[in-house]
């Protein structure tokens, strides 16, 4: 007997479970095929009588929407239809908490995301970017910034659908970022590293079920600096950037700081050397900026130079360089030594006479009245040169006043400085000074018989008193009892020393005391002989010959009073001297 063939009754079971298990898997997939047995044109999101006269209609054919398993449309598509009868499942991701992740990895990418809204439902969450109660289909996605730098992401979808960005990935959905009511347009967005958003499309037009399959197309790009033609900084893509016509300073270079003054060269401490940054950005980075247009092929920067480890320069450090780079530069611009070797004595000396670079004399500071000679008074000093400039010119100064001014010299000449105070009676003055050179300063001496009468042809070329320093040495001279008249005070490099011009000082008339007494003074000189200042030390001689001959108190104690003195038994001189 000839055995039975097996029932094709659990044939039809065996490919039913299997379709119907193909279809439960594939129904958590939220792509755009997720359900297939929907067949009928248009798909109207039920599978039911269009879709099993579609299977017969287009029975045997290959390729077909209801060719299920590709062999040509037969049994089995006609099964797994049966097996499917109903409502299409709803995608995956058509709530808030099944989003579809979209993993951004690489910094400059484009994802396609292809989505369906056929079987999708409303959401409970309000539509944000209308502001209003949502009644319309949406699916829902997750952006993560896995690239490690801030980005530029932007969205669009080939079809009429609104695109909502929202803050996190999170339900309900947070603040809104950026909103789109046609994806077609497009929305851009900027996520920082490891930064979620939320997105989400909705049909807020209402597109009929054929019109809602489309792609959503995910393009971001790192982002940097751009500077506009307004010289403002925005964040954006190069390509963005390129499209508003404006500069694009490079990916990940923020707006802060500024990156978009003028530009140039930038030396480090380390002797290293940068192009193409601006001031701010130089400063920021520990380095020296060395000026707008300058390039680092066209400069050296000093080794040391700028390294905080390195020491004041204004001191000997015992290392090469020190930690103020312009400083640092301009020292060893002339004296390599100071960045090759050591940063030795003669090195902080030097920095004492670039005041403006190095800072260790404060010059010009708050209260001081400034020379504001131009060029250190070469070739011609038209500012104070004094008796040696011609016409003579003078600087004016008044008892209590600060001044600071610059000087240079050289082999040829020397800037000398001349300051004019006027008496209106007798004074005595201290007059200090502090210079980043070796400096020489007094009062100019007089003739005897021309004391205060402020004509050139009247001075000896002396100073009297006067007194020497060396850099950074605060220095000061008190004059004896000097009458009312018009008197000249002096600053200048020692003849013969080499000084750059801009090495600068600072003096003040510290002292005028009030109407001072010319006899009894031991600035003022002996009695028995000539002092060449008004009185004499003795104050009963100096009396005592005044009140014959006043010249000897109001002008100068010449010869002839010390003969006067001699003559003077109160003076105790022994006779004519």
């Amino acid at each position: 007997m000839t055995p039975r063939a097996p029932s094709r009754a659990g044939s039809r079971v065996a490919v039913c479970v299997a379709l119907l298990a193909t279809a439960a898997a594939r129904a958590g997939d939220p792509g755009p095929f997720d359900c297939p047995w929907d067949c009928g044109q248009p798909p109207d999101k039920d599978v039911g009588i269009a879709d099993f006269l579609a299977v017969i209609g287009t029975w045997g054919i290959v390729g077909v929407p209801c060719d299920f398993d590709g062999g040509g449309v037969g049994i089995n598509d006609f099964l797994a239809l049966i097996g499917n009868w109903g409502p299409c499942p709803a995608p995956g991701n058509d709530e808030c908490v099944g989003a579809v992740a979209i993993d951004l990895v690489d910094p400059q990418a484009t994802i396609l995301e292809p989505f369906d809204m056929l079987g999708a439902t409303p959401s409970a969450e309000d539509h944000q970017c209308l502001g209003e109660p949502n009644t319309h289909k949406d699916l829902w996605y997750c952006l993560n910034n896995g690239t490690g730098a801030t980005i530029l992401v932007t969205l669009a979808t080939d079809v009429a659908v609104a695109i909502e960005a929202t803050e996190g990935c999170v339900c309900p959905p947070g603040p809104t970022i950026a909103c789109a009511a046609d994806g077609q347009a497009g929305l851009a967005l900027t996520l920082q590293p490891d930064e979620q958003a939320g997105i989400r499309l909705l049909n807020a037009v209402d597109l009929p079920n054929d019109q809602l399959a489309g792609t959503l197309t995910v393009e971001n790009a790192p982002i940097g600096a751009c500077c506009l033609a307004d010289k403002t900084c925005v964040q954006t893509s190069e390509a963005e950037c390129t499209a508003q016509t404006a500069t694009y300073r490079g990916d990940n270079v923020p707006c802060d700081p500024d990156p978009c003054g003028p530009i140039g060269a930038c030396c480090f401490p380390d002797a290293t050397c940068s192009d193409a940054v601006t001031l701010a950005q130089c400063e920021a980075a520990g380095g020296s900026y060395l000026g707008d247009d300058t390039l680092c092929a066209d400069v050296e920067c000093p080794p040391g130079c700028g390294d905080p480890d390195a020491g004041d320069c204004c001191s000997a450090t015992g290392t090469p360089g020190c930690a103020d780079f312009d400083c640092c530069q301009a020292i060893c611009a002339f004296d390599v030594f100071c960045c090759d070797m050591e940063w030795d004595a003669f090195c902080a000396e030097e920095a004492l006479q670039f005041s403006t670079e190095c800072g260790c004399l404060q010059i010009c500071g708050p209260g001081k009245t400034p020379e504001n000679e131009p060029d250190c008074g070469a070739p011609v000093d038209t500012v104070n040169g004094g008796c040696t400039a011609s016409p003579p010119v003078f600087s004016s100064i008044s008892c209590g006043e600060a001044v600071c001014g610059t000087v240079r010299s050289g082999a040829a000449s020397r800037d000398t400085d001349w300051y004019r105070v006027i008496l209106s009676e007798p004074r005595r003055l201290t007059w200090t000074v502090t210079a980043g050179f070796p400096v020489q300063t007094g009062l100019l001496q007089y003739f005897s018989g021309f004391e205060g009468s402020g004509n050139c042809s009247h001075l000896t070329g002396q100073l009297a008193p006067g007194a020497l320093g060396a850099p950074g040495q605060t220095i000061s001279i008190t004059t004896p009892c000097l009458p009312a008249g018009i008197w000249y005070l002096f600053v200048a490099p020692i003849s013969g020393t080499s000084v750059a011009c801009g090495a600068e000082y600072n003096a003040e008339l510290t002292d005028c005391q009030e109407f001072c007494e010319s006899c009894g003074s031991p600035v003022n000189g002996a009695c028995c002989f000539a002092n060449f200042t008004p009185g004499c030390e003795d104050i009963v001689c100096c009396r005592a010959v005044c009140d014959t001959d006043p010249f000897c108190c109001d002008v100068s104690w010449d010869t002839i009073c010390g003969q006067l003195a001699g003559l003077e038994p109160a003076c105790g001189c022994g006779g004519l001297p």
